[in-house]
């Protein structure tokens, strides 16, 4: 069997498409992992606001009794802070899995290959499924061409993931720095409250 006659054109087209494939995918990788490492962060972040919360509770037992009256109102100032922070990590961990979750459409006979075979039993059937895999490996003459068409399709279906995971991804940065000040603040209202009640006692 002669090998398909194509142009120095058609593989380099091939050679754009599949670049471009893979490419689509490391950078996926890249923003799954990227958030995997925020969400991590957040974890951290939120587990030393409750370390925090034991240490002033206790902080506040041992010296309660000489408080102030304007003192003891310093005591709802770190309540406060602790629900935002653990808000703001909630809002994070949601918009977080925004970008985890399959946010494509879902294929169907149109743009269906053997690239990335999804089917639902809805949109592509198993009848489907089973005649055009069974084509491909018996076509002898699959050309360049055919190979080509798979690859644009996939890049298409691949560039509308990318652009969800990127438009769910630039949304989690503003809270990540919310959280962080959120953070921030409860840390130096506490050490400010405790520092000061002990610099009195002494």
């Amino acid at each position: 069997m002669n090998p398909p006659t194509t142009t120095p054109t058609q593989y380099e087209a091939l050679d754009l498409l599949r670049s471009g494939y893979s490419n689509a995918q490391d950078v996926i990788r890249f923003l799954d992992t990227k958030v995997a490492i925020i969400s991590a962060a957040v974890t951290l972040m939120l587990g030393y606001a409750a370390c925090l919360a034991k240490w002033w509770i206790e902080k506040v037992a041992e010296l309660s009794p000489s408080w102030h009256t304007w003192e003891k109102a310093m005591f709802f100032v770190h309540p406060i802070l602790l629900l935002l922070v653990g808000s703001f990590g909630l809002v994070i961990i949601i918009k977080a899995a925004n970008v985890w979750r399959p946010n494509h459409s879902p294929l169907t006979q149109e743009n269906f290959t053997a690239l990335f075979p999804e089917w639902d039993g809805n949109h592509v059937t198993e009848e489907f499924v089973d005649g055009y895999l069974s084509n491909l490996a018996n076509n002898e003459s699959l050309s360049h061409t055919s190979v080509a068409a798979e690859y644009a399709i996939q890049c298409r279906v691949l560039g509308k993931m990318l652009h969800n995971k990127i438009s769910a991804a630039q949304k989690l940065s503003p809270w990540f720095t919310r959280l962080y000040c959120a953070i921030a603040a409860e840390t130096i209202a506490v050490i400010f409250c405790v520092t000061w009640k002990i610099f009195c006692l002494a």
